[in-house]
């Protein structure tokens, strides 16, 4: 028969056990020692627009997400590279893309020569209701446990929270409020933007948007 005082006595090593696995700060990476990969939909892109969120609203989020998870002392590809307005024209940049792009070149492009600690997908390309997106939302997937392999995969749930996902699966050692990360430029330049590249954009849209209910 096995006595109370035995019970609490392996409760109590099963917890000390546990407390010992917890990672300490000691064990965790320092300041800009963590490589971080985003992609997702350009916030112009027409999809996006689909969703009811304003294109507007959406950049600015992005943007001021990003620049929040380099100051918190990691290294990001994707925050210099969401999508722009200028003249009212939307250019976007390489990291972002719909479907209509090659997407899997891109991502070869984006994420060779780096090793990269984690990566993500953005909420815009995961909650499109579209086989197109769902069939690149796959294929992503598939491209970061190839070329990031044992890398978590983070989500957002809304513009501004790939920092909060960042932070929870990937913690640092210390604040790096003074030693901030770096922005990873994109290895590639050239924009993709109009007039081209949004009428594909367009086109894909107009091929399989569903017309709207009268119900």
């Amino acid at each position: 028969m096995i006595s109370v005082s035995s019970l609490l006595t392996a409760v109590l090593l099963s917890a000390t056990s546990a407390v010992g696995m917890l990672p300490t700060t000691e064990s965790l990476p320092g300041c800009g020692e963590v490589n971080v990969f985003m992609t997702g939909l350009p916030a112009y892109h027409p999809w996006v627009i689909s969703l009811g969120l304003d294109p507007a609203m959406v950049d600015r989020m992005l943007r001021e997400d990003a620049a929040r998870i380099v100051n918190m002392g990691y290294n990001l590809r994707g925050g210099n590279l969401v999508s722009r307005k200028r003249e009212r024209t939307d250019i976007f940049e390489v990291a972002v893309f719909g479907p209509e792009e090659d997407y899997d070149r891109i991502l070869k492009e984006q994420m060779c020569a780096v090793d990269w600690h984690g990566t993500g997908v953005g909420f815009g390309l995961r909650a499109g209701q579209d086989p197109d997106l769902t069939i690149q939302f796959e294929d992503i997937i598939a491209g970061f446990h190839e070329r990031a392999p044992g890398a978590p995969i983070m989500f957002n749930y809304n513009a501004k929270t790939f920092s909060w996902a960042v932070q929870r699966r990937l913690p640092l050692a210390a604040n790096c409020t003074d030693s901030p990360g770096k922005d990873l430029a994109s290895r590639r330049k050239q924009a993709l933007g109009p007039p081209s590249d949004m009428a594909r954009a367009s086109s894909s849209f107009a091929k399989h948007a569903k017309p709207p209910r009268n119900d």
